[in-house]
């Protein structure tokens, strides 16, 4: 039971880190986009698009392991302790 709440643990905190460098990226594509649409530079919607999608790419998989492996991997340690119990 306590390897897999360290396990859980460890995979939270694994997620926050991949969010908080996620974000920063997305918002570095962002700042991008909007320089290369402030100075019209040439291809200036490509760029801002593309800098855009690419920022929301980069949140995908914090946002998976947040949002879906960790409750999953809570619901099975749940489930594999009520197991335990109702085997003793």
């Amino acid at each position: 039971m306590a390897k897999a709440q360290e396990e859980y643990q460890q995979m939270q905190q694994q997620a926050w880190r991949y969010l908080r460098k996620g974000m920063l990226f997305l918002a570095i594509c962002l700042a991008v986009g909007q320089l290369a649409d402030h100075f019209a530079v040439p291809f200036h919607i490509l760029i801002t698009e593309s800098t855009t999608i690419a920022g929301w790419v980069a949140l995908w998989k914090p946002l998976e392991l947040l949002l879906y492996d960790l409750p999953e991997l809570k619901k099975r340690d749940q489930n594999n302790d009520a197991r335990r119990l109702m085997s003793r």
